[in-house]
């Protein structure tokens, strides 16, 4: 295999793995904002109906935020 082609595409995976982190890392967050406003603002959730999703958002998010160098190879 031609060297430039796999640099060009490993350029594109890194770039792509990135992205994908970066917007999974953005929708975690948007979960968890959204149920803490049902649960505190709206009061429409109870924490019961809420705790396992923000368990879930919540351990996403930091573990992603943490990992961000390992998984795209960039600092944030």
């Amino acid at each position: 295999m031609d060297p430039v082609l796999a640099l060009q595409r490993w350029l594109v995976f890194v770039a792509c793995l990135r992205m994908l982190a970066g917007t999974t890392l953005f929708s975690f967050g948007v979960a968890l904002v959204f149920f803490l406003s049902e649960l505190l603002v709206y009061k429409t959730l109870s924490i019961r109906g809420a705790i396992m999703p923000m368990i879930i958002a919540t351990t996403s998010t930091v573990w992603l935020a943490v990992g961000w160098e390992f998984y795209t190879n960039t600092k944030p």
